[in-house]
């Protein structure tokens, strides 16, 4: 299963991800970077489930159709 998680700041953006590390499957892959969208994450893992892409802000994850989601 993929996770893309976009953020406007890279500091919410790598506070999210660490959070997200302690609880995470230890077999989640993390890769950071920015385009111009914005700074991005996206998290790999073995599990199952559809791919995800979600836009991040202090108000929380919310969803977003970007039509790679199946």
């Amino acid at each position: 299963m993929k996770t893309l998680i976009y953020c406007d700041t890279e500091a919410m953006l790598d506070g999210f991800r660490h959070g997200h590390s302690l609880n995470a499957d230890r077999s989640a892959a993390y890769t950071q970077s920015v385009d111009t969208r914005g700074y991005w994450l996206l998290i790999e893992c073995d599990g199952e489930g559809d791919n995800h892409t979600y836009e991040l802000s202090e108000s929380g994850l919310v969803h977003t159709d970007t039509g790679v989601e199946n």
